[in-house]
């Protein structure tokens, strides 16, 4: 107590006791503990703990408060403060990043994962999982997309399973209740099926995004069934780069 009332003051104690000092200045605070601040060694391994601090937190006008306390307190300069926190919140930005990349390129799955397939059909796997939710949540909407899309052109089975078995329900004239379903998959496949009903999925624009996830959808499964560039004759790879440019011209 004797050391925060000499550098903070008798009122700012008072604050703390009363539950009023901000997180931010708590952290602070505690970040001193076990840590001789009147050697200048002291400072410097303080002050690093302190930016780390300030680096965590999004509010611009609460990192520059403190940057200027923490400079007159421990007599530095506030732009030494500023430039490592800034180094440290951009270090932060870009680990994120590389791990937002990574988890795209190379996505972490467990061994009890029911679709393991999505991990290399991530795109189309998304698109089938937001399409299925769709269904579930709205099912007036099952007439369009059983109108444009066969459980056949899935590309990942397990939500291939899941289509064909809601298009036999709802073509039925049955609600979209997984329950019905509880016999025809495990009880793994039963917890993601639930996950899909319970999916955020846009209310606006239904027949939109439905048609935009059979197209995404479609075209995976086209790109399937494409074959080998490497095993066409030099006519048939001429036709289908030429059917190719034909699709792009017409914005498909």
């Amino acid at each position: 107590p004797d050391e925060f009332i000499k550098k903070y003051g008798p009122a700012r104690f008072r604050a703390l006791l009363e539950g009023a000092v901000s997180e931010i200045e708590y952290k602070l605070f505690t970040a001193a503990e076990g840590i001789d601040t009147e050697t200048d060694e002291g400072k410097l391994k303080y002050l690093a703990r302190a930016a780390e601090i300030l680096a965590e937190t999004n509010d611009g006008m609460a990192r520059d408060l403190y940057e200027s306390r923490l400079a007159e307190t421990y007599g530095v300069s506030k732009t030494a403060i500023s430039a490592r926190v800034s180094q440290l919140r951009k270090q932060t930005y870009q680990k994120r990043r590389k791990e937002e990349i990574r988890q795209v390129i190379s996505p972490r799955f467990s061994r009890d994962d029911v679709n393991p397939e999505k991990r290399t059909h991530m795109r189309a796997a998304r698109a089938e999982e937001t399409l299925l939710s769709l269904l579930m949540q709205h099912p007036d909407c099952f007439e369009l997309v059983s109108g444009l899309l066969s459980a056949d052109q899935f590309v990942t089975d397990l939500n291939r399973r899941v289509y064909a078995s809601l298009c036999r329900i709802l073509a039925a004239g049955h609600t979209a209740d997984i329950s019905l379903l509880g016999e025809e998959f495990t009880p793994a496949e039963m917890g993601y099926l639930v996950s899909l009903q319970s999916a955020p999925v846009a209310t606006e624009k239904l027949e939109t995004l439905a048609r935009d996830c059979v197209k995404v959808i479609m075209d995976e499964h086209a790109r399937q069934q494409a074959p080998d560039a490497a095993q066409l004759s030099a006519e048939d790879w001429a036709a289908q780069m030429k059917r190719i440019a034909q699709k792009k011209s017409r914005g498909e």
